[in-house]
């Protein structure tokens, strides 16, 4: 168990752990608006992973405030139940679903309520409505822009080939895909957001040779680029930083912003 108590607050927050040392609980004596204990009971699949973020509820646990608690999820249902009626406290969580691999992967994220949760058919596939994530690798048809800076300017230096950067589609509930592409040292080059009428608004990050974030190209700035052998247009961004790599400026098409 993990005790905080916030002086200044008069708050007293419990985490209790398991024998694995993971967190199976979080109480926060006397919290709520009207002094109740809130609690957030933790969920772990078979394989030691985040499977349900359940919500917090409130109770009223009398003198043991404070205390774990062994009925935690069924309280936490009854609360929900209650309050919106049903049986919305069966879907008073989030869920994760995993890829399988050692890498333990989130590849979907179903938010809380019955319109969003865990539905399977008979043949095993998810039929409800989740943030899907696919791990991807770049391919030749992506057209990621390598940018290359030349005596001041930014140089369209040429394309990343198939495979050279690790490639993340989210789709969300509705649909709407972004992508994000990062080069093999984990820096984000791309950020891809669909965008009305079957375009895509692509936002570039360039390097330093140190490795530090020096430019910044928003949407409108990279618009149209199909090939790569174009200088920058004006309205990308100029980020400095001080010797404590601290950003300490920030050029917009040559302007201070």
């Amino acid at each position: 168990m993990f005790f905080w108590d916030d002086k200044a607050t008069s708050q007293k927050h419990f985490t209790y752990y398991d024998g694995l040392g993971r967190p199976m609980q979080e109480v926060r004596a006397g919290a709520s608006a009207s002094g109740h204990d809130i609690v957030r009971p933790i969920a772990y699949d078979g394989f030691g992973r985040p499977a349900k973020n359940h919500l917090p509820y409130a109770k009223d646990y009398g003198s043991s405030s404070g205390d774990y608690r062994e009925s935690a999820v069924a309280d936490q249902q009854a609360y929900y139940d209650d309050r919106f009626g049903g049986s919305s406290g069966d879907h008073a969580f989030s869920e994760n679903s995993y890829d399988g691999s050692p890498l333990n992967r989130v590849t979907a994220t179903h938010a809380p309520g019955k319109p969003w949760a865990k539905a399977v058919d008979e043949e095993g596939n998810d039929t409800g409505r989740p943030v899907k994530t696919d791990y991807l690798a770049s391919t030749s048809s992506d057209n990621v822009i390598l940018w290359e800076e030349e005596e001041g300017r930014l140089i369209a230096y040429r394309f990343y080939g198939p495979g050279s950067l690790y490639k993340t589609r989210t789709t969300d509930e509705e649909g709407h895909v972004a992508i994000e592409f990062r080069d093999l040292q984990d820096r984000a080059v791309l950020k891809r957001v669909q965008a009305p009428g079957s375009q895509w608004a692509d936002t570039h990050y360039v390097y330093d040779d140190y490795g530090n974030l020096a430019y910044v190209l928003p949407p409108e700035s990279s618009r149209g680029h199909a090939k790569a052998d174009l200088e920058a247009p004006a309205g990308y961004y100029l980020v400095t930083e001080d010797v404590d790599y601290a950003d300490i400026a920030a050029k917009s098409g040559g302007k201070v912003a």
